[in-house]
């Protein structure tokens, strides 16, 4: 687990991981640094191969068009995305993982 000011964290790429949980509020709002490409694009690189990453967001404050935005920018670096939409009325959480999984 690393507790770390996310934004300054993304750029070291010291380490790759396989499970990334994004749960960043400001009261109930994510600072719009967190829902822009290039630290979405940081993010991705700090995946091993078959790591995902779990990005909370809430509906009250996630207009729809900043959620496919979001969206868009993770499919940018090759991603999928699956919506959990209205989890528990409150959230909609998106689970990302490389398009290109290895063969087994």
């Amino acid at each position: 687990m690393v507790l770390a000011d996310a934004n300054d964290y993304v750029k070291t790429k010291d380490k790759l991981f396989e499970l990334i949980i994004i749960d960043l509020f400001i009261g109930n709002e994510i600072p719009i640094l967190f829902t822009k490409y290039p630290f979405i694009s940081q993010l991705t690189h700090l995946l091993n191969k078959d790591g995902n990453i779990i990005f909370n967001t809430m509906r009250e404050t996630t207009p729809l068009e900043l959620l496919n935005s979001i969206q868009n920018s993770f499919d940018a670096e090759n991603m999928q995305v699956e919506n959990i939409a209205n989890l528990e009325s409150l959230n909609d959480l998106l689970i990302i993982e490389s398009k290109k999984k290895p063969n087994k």
